[in-house]
């Protein structure tokens, strides 16, 4: 990869400035970017939190939308298995118990 990084911030109307060339870019622009093998980060403009991986998301859910981004059902599970688990509610998880026990109670 190239050793530049270009930084992109996010404005709160949504548009992307691309800080390196002083002009906004859309996603497509974004993943040309990606494609030609620069690194890049998107940044939200007023408090700098690194929004590159919700933005890239977004960019791969708008590709698959206009069915430009063939993603396998196989490889969009393969991805989910990576993400951390989700920890349940408490309430659900009460509720969990009580009907574990109140099964083992009746065996």
């Amino acid at each position: 990869m190239n050793n530049k990084l270009r930084k992109v911030k996010r404005y709160s109307n949504r548009k992307l400035y691309d800080t390196s060339s002083s002009s906004y870019v859309n996603l497509d622009g974004l993943a040309g970017y990606i494609q030609d093998g620069e690194d890049v980060v998107v940044v939200e403009n007023e408090s700098e939190k690194d929004i590159t991986a919700e933005t890239l998301t977004q960019l791969i859910l708008q590709r698959q939308k206009r069915g430009t981004t063939p993603l396998s059902v196989d490889m969009l599970k393969s991805v989910i298995m990576q993400l951390p688990k989700v920890q349940t509610r408490p309430k659900q998880e009460k509720v969990d118990r009580a009907a574990r026990a109140t099964t083992e109670a009746e065996d």
